[in-house]
């Protein structure tokens, strides 16, 4: 299922952020590496992206495959 959202916050540093889904629904982190566009650095607050929900290997929840939306 793909859910929209917006970036909540995002660390260039560690390539990691969180999104905020438009929803209402819970705030899921995110890593760079699971952006699917050609954004690069560019990652930024407020930006939109669509995006799946999966259960990482410590059992959290976390979006991937993120799409510029």
């Amino acid at each position: 299922m793909t859910n929209r959202g917006k970036v909540q916050t995002f660390n260039r540093m560690t390539g990691t952020g969180f999104i905020s889904p438009e929803d209402g629904g819970e705030v899921l982190p995110f890593r760079q590496i699971d952006v699917r566009r050609n954004v690069g650095d560019k990652v930024q607050e407020r930006q939109r992206f669509s995006y799946e929900v999966d259960v990482g290997a410590d059992g959290e929840r976390q979006a991937i495959n993120l799409h510029s939306a």
